[in-house]
């Protein structure tokens, strides 16, 4: 798309990009004594232009709430131009931090400004208890985070019947992230490799996204690059098991679109995960980080495909989903908050 065009439709959707530009953030980094500061001039600047871009829409058409994501607009904290809302989708701190990965004072100077932000907004909502509970206890206001699960549209529940699998044909399991150490994707790796033999010639293992960072991979695991929406749910369909070996996440969206497909579930118990899956009628946990425990658990799942008998927790997963949150839900739970 060419880089000039402020604005393109998508369907029914009014897209304006924002594109990267960080003139300011990037000549800081380049010295030594200001490098500690860029990352917080970099989030100054990008909100910036995103308030460069709502203004723009605000002339077209009347701006009546904004919803951003956990970083948000730290210049619409100052102005409060804007109602705004604000959505616990995970900022890079809380991955880091929960994510057990080097957190650096950089990053804290970061999170302070987003916390001024948080704190200022007239509404938080979060997909999951957990990143609600972990941001309110940084914040320590009584502003509390209204939990609202994501939403699955409806067409996730109509396109797959549940089924007894067909055993005299391989068990297909199926990893779907983007390409970031946190989602656990080597530790799947690690956990396939350990597996005895026997059952690895009884599994296609396919990953979406996610590049391997280690050699000396099993001949059972595929890899593929990211693909469209509606090729994954293709994939998804084809699929007997969905796993999220997630080192942390929030609520992961591949957990809730595979529980309405009726999928059987393997996911660690890191962050908001163990809530979204509720529990071990519904799919196989194991303990974040843990290789063996993931072996075991992938071991479980294909057994139980295996027998003829995992219809019973694929109803469940998809039960539990369709109690949940379909995009209809969510969009009036959104609304009645709003009171619009």
């Amino acid at each position: 798309m060419d880089k000039n065009k402020h604005h393109f439709r998508d369907g029914e959707i009014d897209v304006y990009p924002n594109y990267e530009y960080h003139p300011i953030s990037i000549f800081m980094a380049k010295i030594p004594v200001l490098r500690v500061l860029a990352n917080l001039i970099r989030y100054f600047e990008n909100g910036y232009r995103i308030s460069k871009i709502l203004n723009r829409i605000n002339k077209k058409e009347k701006i009546t709430s904004v919803e951003f994501s956990e970083g948000g607009n730290f210049w619409n904290a100052i102005t409060k131009r804007y109602h705004y809302v604000t959505h616990l989708h995970g900022s890079s701190f809380i991955f880091k931090k929960l994510g057990l990965q080097k957190i650096s004072f950089s990053d804290i100077i970061r999170r302070k400004a987003e916390l001024f932000f948080i704190i200022r907004s007239n509404l938080i909502v979060a997909p999951s208890k957990m990143i609600s509970d972990f941001v309110s206890a940084e914040i320590k206001k009584s502003l509390t985070p209204v939990v609202i699960p994501y939403p699955v549209d409806k067409m996730f529940f109509r396109k797959n019947k549940i089924r007894t699998k067909n055993i005299n044909r391989r068990i297909n399991i199926l990893f779907a992230a983007r390409n970031d150490p946190v989602k656990g994707g080597d530790l799947l790796i690690q956990a396939i490799k350990k597996l005895p033999d026997s059952m690895k010639n009884k599994i296609n293992v396919n990953f979406f996204g996610y590049e391997p960072r280690q050699q000396d991979i099993p001949d059972t695991i595929n890899f593929h690059e990211f693909i469209p929406q509606n090729k994954l749910i293709n994939e998804y369909i084809k699929t007997d098991i969905c796993v999220i070996p997630s080192i942390f996440d929030n609520s992961p969206y591949t957990i809730h679109e595979a529980m309405a497909l009726g999928k059987i579930l393997v996911v660690s118990d890191a962050g908001g995960i163990p809530e979204a899956i509720g529990g071990p009628e519904c799919g196989y946990i194991f303990k974040s980080g843990s290789i063996i425990d993931l072996k075991l658990r992938i071991i479980d799942a294909v057994d139980l495909i295996l027998t003829g008998k995992s219809i019973i927790m694929s109803q469940n997963a998809k039960n539990r989903k369709a109690k949940l949150a379909t995009s209809k839900d969510n969009i009036n739970r959104r609304l009645a908050l709003l009171e619009l």
